[in-house]
């Protein structure tokens, strides 16, 4: 639990980026592990994929995040 008045501050210089695609390119390359597998990724992916949809479609879109799909 986060107390009220507590602040988070990033390293200087660090970059979430380079640092996902860093941690990926290893678990390719070295075969370390990766901390978010495909399912993690699509689900926090569909939600705004979905919102794309609907956009472009012009109708509205259910996404099902248990199952990671759209219905």
């Amino acid at each position: 639990m986060v107390e009220l008045g507590t602040e988070y501050k990033a390293p200087e210089k660090y970059n979430a980026n380079i640092d996902h695609h860093v941690a990926f390119y290893d678990g390719i390359r070295d075969g370390k592990p990766i901390a978010e597998d495909a399912l993690f990724s699509m689900r926090a992916a569909g939600p705004a994929l979905a919102s794309n949809k609907s956009y472009f479609d012009k109708k509205i879109i259910n996404w099902d995040p248990e199952n990671a799909k759209l219905v």
